[in-house]
């Protein structure tokens, strides 16, 4: 019996000790991908914009207006700090910062169109 306990406190032990492992590594995986993140906010941005446009229109609700700027700024938020990781170079910074203030920009269009949160 405390041969048995003893070779289950040791498997338990491995087991943690992976678990450790596995949630360190994983911790420290690679940078995110510039090109990938550009496209996200390019995304945002179109988005954000066609929204301003629909709006403008009276083709979509003040209410989705709204929720759609709501998230873009989250968007914006959460991107700058990927993009802070991402970016290598002084001009991965300057495409980053052109592509984040793009987003910003059609954020206040928007802002203009259903007021502020």
């Amino acid at each position: 019996m405390r041969i048995r306990l003893r070779r289950l406190r040791r498997q338990w032990r491995v087991v943690t000790a992976l678990a450790v492992l596995a949630a360190v590594s994983s911790a420290c995986g690679k940078p995110p991908d510039l090109e990938k993140e550009l496209g996200t906010v390019q995304s945002w941005t179109a988005t954000a914009r066609l929204a301003d446009d629909q709006r403008g229109r009276g083709a979509i609700s003040r209410v989705y207006a709204r929720q759609i700027r709501d998230r873009a700024a989250e968007a914006l938020g959460q991107e700058r700090k990927t993009l802070e990781q991402a970016a290598r170079s002084d001009a991965d910074r300057a495409r980053a910062r052109a592509a984040t203030d793009s987003l910003a920009a059609a954020i206040r269009g928007l802002d203009q169109l259903v007021g502020r949160p």
